[in-house]
């Protein structure tokens, strides 16, 4: 009944000129999967691999674009470090790593059953990535705690596929939490994708701290940095991952597969006028616009996301939508911001007056 309803949902976005993208695993893990350790598991990898396989075999020949696993960095550190996300640990090294690792490895065994299936099509896997900056750029400590944390939240959950290798500095650490035998996956990991996709929205400052165990860095929020409900503004970060692709990584094919603004409901304000997510959406979408003028292989931009969505934690208050959702009634209804997204769409082209990009060499 499950694949006879994406068959339909499928059909009917064909139907209307719109191309599908699919996503294997956004974090939706069955009980019986968890109950069985879930990705802490190395067994997890096989059966999210025949997961994936079934689906493209019944949906491949109207599906060309798969994203493997939505960003396995929030979902290993959420649910085992910080504890918002299911299973809810705290604190659990072990579990952090060894879960990213399972999610990495089933990224590369899901690009290995699409090409299996012999249906076509692409794959790739949407990283989310956090621009880390230091809370002090002249001190040395602060941008040796920025490095190592850019390394443990963006570079470990990418390296593998390009370098076939684990961040050195952050392995260093973190090698007794990793899965028995995890050198021996690194070869396999490597190049399995058509296309890497980029979840970004905000960014982290990050100090010295020499008690901080592991890390040696703790966060700092800026008070007069400008703020989302959620996090720090930074559109300079989007063109910069897309110039470290271009620089670091061999330039490969990429997609910016999130970016978008939480906007909560208050009292007396109207609900459709969001001009915080135009100038936000003005500013980063200039940006991707910017590093594609200089050479970054970028092939595509959504935003997230067209309707106001169930935001995991947050349940129904902080809404992303382009579209208001009434979620008592289920209706629709456009914001501002999607006037303003349709217009883009229709020219293809955003006049700005300027770009404020601050010095890349600030880590």
């Amino acid at each position: 009944r499950g694949l006879d309803f994406y068959a339909r949902l499928v059909d009917g976005l064909l139907e209307a000129g719109i191309e599908p993208w699919a996503t294997i695993f956004h974090w939706d893990e069955p009980t019986w999967l968890e109950e069985r350790g879930g990705f802490l598991s190395r067994d997890a990898v096989d059966h999210l691999a025949e997961y994936g396989a079934c689906l493209m075999t019944r949906l491949g020949d109207r599906v060309r674009n798969w994203i493997t696993v939505n960003e396995p960095s929030i979902y290993s550190s959420l649910g085992y470090i910080l504890g918002h996300f299911p299973p809810g640990r705290r604190n659990d090294l072990k579990g952090m790593f060894r879960s990213a690792h399972h999610l990495l490895l089933a990224h590369a065994r899901l690009c290995e059953a699409l090409r299996s299936t012999g249906q076509g099509g692409r794959a790739g896997i949407a990283l989310a990535q956090i621009w880390i900056s230091p809370k002090n750029p002249v001190k040395p400590r602060d941008r040796a705690a920025a490095e190592f944390m850019d390394q443990a939240l963006n570079r470990f959950f990418i390296d593998p596929f390009f370098l076939g290798s684990y961040p050195a500095r952050v392995l260093s650490k973190v090698a007794g939490f990793l899965p028995r035998g995890f050198e021996k996956d690194l070869p396999g990991m490597k190049a399995p994708q058509d296309f890497i996709g980029i979840n970004y929205y905000q960014r982290g400052v990050y100090r010295w701290a020499l008690l901080q165990p592991y890390t040696h860095a703790r966060e700092y929020l800026d008070p007069a940095a400008p703020r989302s409900a959620m996090w720090e503004i930074y559109p300079p970060g989007i063109y910069r991952f897309l110039l470290r692709l271009r620089d670091e990584y061999g330039n490969p094919p990429s997609y910016i597969t999130e970016n978008g603004y939480p906007l909560p409901e208050t009292d007396g304000r109207d609900p459709l006028n969001d001009p915080e997510r135009v100038a936000y959406l003005r500013d980063h979408i200039a940006l991707v616009g910017k590093a594609i003028e200089r050479g970054a292989d970028c092939r595509g931009y959504f935003h997230w996301t067209l309707m106001d969505n169930f935001e995991w934690a947050f349940g129904n208050t902080m809404r992303f939508g382009l579209l208001r959702t009434d979620f008592a009634t289920q209706e629709r209804q456009g914001r501002r911001s999607a006037d303003w997204y349709q217009e883009l769409a229709s020219r293809n082209w955003l006049e700005v007056e300027k770009l404020a990009l601050e010095p890349v060499d600030e880590t």
